[in-house]
């Protein structure tokens, strides 16, 4: 019989309990003014000295020209390459994750980001499996890992 496995992934955020991003005056314009005015208004979940440490930081590495926004592209490897290491199934469990299937439920401004997927492993010499999903969202099967 195989064996069913919930998956979960959670990232925290520095934000405090109910912000939401647009809430911290924190994005990605670089504007120095609008920052501080955020540090001083404590509207970025970091303590004030830490905060205007770092809007100062950013505006430096803005008129070095070293302020970048990260691409799609490079935010999609990022998120893939959190999955290596990981046993085979995993990582593939981890990788559909990240590509957007299952469930998805918080938020980072609320503290977390819980990612769920339902993984069926097929047992050894299994060659097919009726699926009964456990919830609305799609299934992942994969292999059993290996027995030393």
């Amino acid at each position: 019989m195989p064996s069913l496995i919930a998956v979960c992934l959670m990232t925290l955020s520095g934000l405090s309990f109910g912000q939401t991003p647009s809430d911290t005056g924190l994005d990605a314009s670089g504007d120095y003014q609008k920052e501080m005015q955020a540090c001083r208004e404590g509207r970025t979940g970091q303590d004030r000295a830490t905060c205007m440490q770092e809007a100062r930081n950013a505006r430096q590495a803005k008129r070095q020209g070293a302020l970048q926004t990260p691409s799609a592209q490079s935010m999609g490897a990022n998120a893939m390459a959190r999955c290596e290491g990981m046993a085979e199934a995993d990582m593939a469990a981890c990788r559909a994750r990240m590509m957007g299937y299952g469930q998805t439920s918080g938020s980072v401004a609320g503290g977390g980001m819980m990612r769920e997927l339902e993984v069926i492993e097929m047992e050894p010499g299994q060659e097919s499996v009726n699926v009964a999903p456990k919830g609305t969202g799609p299934v992942l099967v994969v292999p059993a890992p290996k027995q030393p």
